[in-house]
């Protein structure tokens, strides 16, 4: 393939993102996703905060709910919007609940 496919492919990929995501680790080492999204240009970014559903799985770790959502998306304590793209802070992980939802990565 040349390198200008490649370009271009990179290009509709690049025009497309909406956000980014950084896995976190809180204190208690539960993992768990920080970022920012943006629907509209017009809004800038918005932080969220993003967790593995608990209710999705027994204590066995089988799944109890098929229709259920694997992931919960929230918006961040401190989510403000941003005209900038920003990564994310250490103030973002005070946006941990005290559930016991872990992501797996």
């Amino acid at each position: 393939m040349s390198d200008t496919y490649n370009n271009e492919k990179r290009n509709e990929w690049k025009e497309r993102e909406v956000g980014a995501l950084w896995v976190q680790k809180s204190a208690k080492g539960q993992k768990y996703m920080t970022g920012h999204v943006s629907i509209s240009p017009d809004n800038g970014n918005t932080k969220v905060v993003i967790f593995e559903n608990s209710n999705k799985k027994d204590e066995n770790g089988k799944i109890k709910n098929e229709k259920a959502p694997d992931f919960r998306v929230y918006l961040s304590e401190n989510s403000q919007n941003t005209s900038k793209d920003q990564g994310t802070t250490k103030e973002e992980t005070s946006s941990v609940p005290s559930s016991e939802e872990e992501v797996l990565f």
